[in-house]
């Protein structure tokens, strides 16, 4: 169909509606009007399709103007289908001067040829609740009373208790460094799984094409849909002996792209939302934290930690208790594995801020006993790598992810990790499938009643505040 015979069909479609709209309406008025004789005195009729008589079993000679009526009704309804399909036709057409070329795109893509452009929606949302960020010391309990014999592990009965009142969590982290392909592809999966308002994006400022393009509009989406928290993009050698003031200007920095360039969802305000940061690879230093409590706005945890059991993994699936978030009021818990930098770990001071850690995974190599692992997608693919053009799912990899999500479900119910890089999904084939098949999975066993749900980091928070209140 020519861009001319499309710019008349919108216009004809709303006025063919209207008359067939105002002579069916006309009709269906005057038939409508008749009145009907009532089979008895005393009965008043009715101006419906049917009417009954006073004990309410025969019909009335009504029904025979319910038949008279078919007619005009369908006509009404053919005429405001016409002038509904008319107005969309109408909303549709070409903009510009019919013969010219088409008009050229906002701005120049960053991506290769088949990305997809996720078309941003601003949705209603309720605001995230504030984050009271009092003392907490790590436990295998999400409260204390949940201990009862008060020694700090897990003895059969409290695991009862826990499992009969506490759901697992399932807390899906994405870290961006601007790769547009990746982006997009994490943001369908998303969608396709129902989580896009249940996911964490620690965003960078790496490969941000400011509104319009590709990458902003994504971060757009993001900002619509998920929570926020920052991630610096410093390249430096020396991560964890960066200083205070250079890590102050990396994240203030990215900190004010990200105001000014994002919108939030609305009644939402940058001064009010509680944020958090990731360190690049993990390097989180004491400068690193002080930074944080420099930033403006609410920046009320972290996620740069590795709380690794002091055990070896014997097994994957076996009930497992790790360590619900905590505070670093007192510093570096002994539980937490300090970050290495140059040779040596890095001491922290204490800082009044939540942590998340990144709880780990057992994985086993083939032919290997499992090793305890950060719970990152690349650690995964480094244990189970995805064969060359390979584009199903690599089965050990979901298998192991599952029956460590299992060892979460079995033991204290402390929340399960999914850390996801978007650099890792740029093009289709087996990372994709296996995470994708992984979601499918979690998905199957909420479906199916276990006590499973996906959740952002800050509602975690304030969910866990709640419980804690006295």
């Amino acid at each position: 169909m020519s861009p001319r015979i499309d710019l008349l069909a919108g216009p004809v479609a709303i006025g063919a509606g209207g008359l067939v709209t105002l002579v069916a309406l006309a009709v269906l008025v005057a038939r409508a009007s008749r009145r009907v004789t009532p089979r008895t005195a005393g009965n008043e009729p009715l101006r419906y399709f049917v009417e009954y008589t006073a004990d309410e079993t025969s019909v009335q000679p009504a029904v025979r103007t319910g038949a008279e009526l078919r007619t005009p009704v369908f006509a009404v309804v053919l005429g405001a289908s016409l002038l509904l399909a008319g107005g969309v036709l109408y909303r549709a057409r070409p903009q510009g001067p019919i013969d010219g070329p088409p008009p050229a795109p906002a701005s120049a893509s960053t991506t290769s040829p088949g990305t997809t452009l996720p078309t941003p929606k601003k949705i209603g949302r309720i605001a995230p609740s504030p984050i009271a960020i009092t003392p907490r010391r790590p436990s295998f309990f999400l409260t204390p009373t949940a201990d009862l014999n008060g020694d700090g592990k897990v003895q059969h009965e409290e695991r009862a208790m826990i499992h009969a009142e506490t759901p697992l969590f399932v807390v899906v982290t994405i870290e961006d460094a601007g790769h547009a392909d990746g982006l997009a592809w994490v943001q369908e999966l998303l969608e396709s799984h129902h989580l896009s308002s249940k996911v964490t994006w620690f965003l960078t400022g790496q490969g941000f094409d400011r509104k319009g393009g590709v990458v902003g509009t994504a971060w757009q989406r993001a900002s619509y849909e998920g929570m926020l928290g920052l991630s610096s993009t410093t390249r430096d050698a020396e991560l964890g002996d960066l200083a205070l003031d250079k890590w102050v200007d990396e994240l203030g920095s990215l900190q004010r792209l990200l105001r000014k360039e994002l919108e939030l969802p609305s009644g939402w305000d940058w001064k009010t939302v509680p944020l958090g940061a990731r360190a690049p690879f993990l390097a989180a230093n004491d400068a690193w934290f002080s930074a944080l409590s420099k930033l403006e706005g609410t920046l009320v945890y972290d996620s740069s930690l590795v709380m690794q059991p002091a055990e070896p993994a014997l097994t994957v699936e076996a009930p497992r208790d790790t360590y619900w978030p905590f505070t670093l009021h007192e510093g570096l818990p002994k539980e937490a594995k300090a970050p290495w930098v140059t040779g040596k770990p890095v001491a922290l001071t204490p800082h009044p801020l939540y942590e998340l850690p990144l709880t780990p995974w057992a994985l086993r190599a083939k032919g290997q006993p499992p090793e305890w692992q950060p719970s990152t997608d690349s650690n995964l693919f480094r244990f189970h790598p995805c064969a060359e053009n390979a584009t199903q799912a690599e089965p050990e990899a979901v298998a192991q992810l599952s029956q460590n999500l299992v060892a979460h479900y079995k033991g204290n119910r402390a929340p399960f990790h999914l850390g996801l890089r978007t650099g890792a999904y740029g093009k289709p084939g087996c990372a994709r499938a296996t995470i994708d098949k992984f979601l499918s999975e979690v998905g199957r066993r909420i479906e199916e009643g276990e006590n499973i749900r996906f959740i952002d980091v800050p509602s975690l928070l304030a969910w866990m505040a709640k419980k804690n209140a006295p």
